[in-house]
């Protein structure tokens, strides 16, 4: 499947979009109604490991936070509503805020204050891709439609700034991969400099919350920046030996 893993965030966003923010209200009833609970032999031990998660999640945060002040945080690059760094121009609504942990990796990706609503985008220079991995804009757009396997509503060629050749697919209501989660909308921006530089952009949100506003804002206002580069792509892991 080449790299569209890499390049592509929609299935990343789709699976953001489809959580939503009742996932912390959902709470296990399963404890309340156990009466060993009660015992209060139990109760100690649920204290122990209390105190035992309460200091493994704190050297986490730790070690998390060492690691986030070595990694530049893109949402310092957002000005007056648009972010420009590793490659791409990309409009940033008010509310939406840049994960600085997917940033480490090398994907953009910004989420609603509600978690219902995802942007995201990426370039990459073909050229430094290995040599299997190698592909075209056509290639990009028709393995994206295969891989999503669900007929879009709209496949339009679009101008994307610094663009020879661009084109937006707009899905809409489509099925959550988890049984309960609303269905989900999203439009996908594909674009190519005709210089051996490739991108894509995303929005996608559940599609009660689908804004079609910040759908147009994102095809009209993204594009490539040629002021910077294409973050570096990660390092394949190696083969399993045997």
């Amino acid at each position: 499947m080449r790299i569209y893993r890499n390049l592509t965030l929609l299935a990343a966003a789709l699976a953001l979009a489809a959580c939503g923010a009742d996932d912390g209200d959902q709470v296990d009833d399963t404890a309340a109604d156990d009466p060993a609970i009660e015992d209060e032999g139990d109760a100690d031990d649920g204290d122990l490991e209390d105190d035992l998660d309460e200091e493994l999640d704190g050297d986490l945060e730790d070690e998390l936070g060492d690691m986030m002040d070595d990694v530049d945080d893109p949402n310092e690059d957002v000005e007056d509503g648009v972010y420009r760094g590793n490659g791409i121009v990309m409009p940033v609504p008010d509310g939406f805020m840049f994960d600085q942990m997917a940033a480490a990796q090398g994907q953009l990706i910004a989420t609603s204050e509600d978690q219902t609503q995802n942007l995201s985008g990426q370039a990459v220079d073909v050229e430094d891709l290995p040599e299997e991995q190698q592909l075209d804009f056509e290639e990009l757009v028709e393995g994206q439609l295969a891989q999503l396997q669900e007929e879009p509503a709209a496949d339009d060629e679009v101008e994307v700034e610094g663009a020879e050749q661009a084109r937006a697919v707009l899905w809409e209501d489509l099925e959550a991969a988890q049984e309960g989660q609303p269905e989900t909308s999203a439009v996908v921006l594909f674009a190519d400099d005709g210089d051996g530089r490739l991108a894509v952009f995303n929005y996608a949100a559940a599609s009660e919350d689908f804004d079609q506003d910040i759908a147009d804002e994102l095809t009209e206002g993204a594009g490539f920046d040629p002021d910077s580069d294409p973050a570096p792509m990660p390092e394949p892991e190696p083969a399993p030996e045997g």
